[in-house]
């Protein structure tokens, strides 16, 4: 059975970062990080949809990643479209920017 469109992005961003996907994102703190993409320093959300509520999923995200020290990370895709959209913390990102490493 092919994997499905929203698993093949997580892999492909995990491999983009660095990080491992996550198969029970979500399902229970038990598996440590509950993001999509366990990553030492980010927390990681892929959404993959053509309809997202960008400041409710920010806001979520911000919070979990806050609760494990990380740094929240949202990953866009749009169905049927190519390439990715990102979202982060510009202060964060200004400072990884200036001084090449993470606070």
């Amino acid at each position: 059975m092919p994997d499905r469109a929203w698993k093949q992005n997580e892999r492909e961003i995990a491999r983009l970062w660095g990080g491992a996907r996550n198969p029970r994102a979500g399902a229970t703190r038990r598996t440590g990080s509950r993001g999509d993409v366990n990553h030492p320093a980010l927390y990681i959300e892929v959404k993959s949809t053509s309809r997202v509520p960008f400041w409710t999923t920010w806001l979520k995200t911000s919070a979990r990643a806050k609760s494990e020290g990380k740094q929240p990370l949202v990953i866009f895709k749009a169905k049927g479209r190519h390439g990715y959209v990102a979202m982060v913390d510009a202060k964060w990102l200004a400072h990884v920017l200036q001084h090449g490493k993470e606070r």
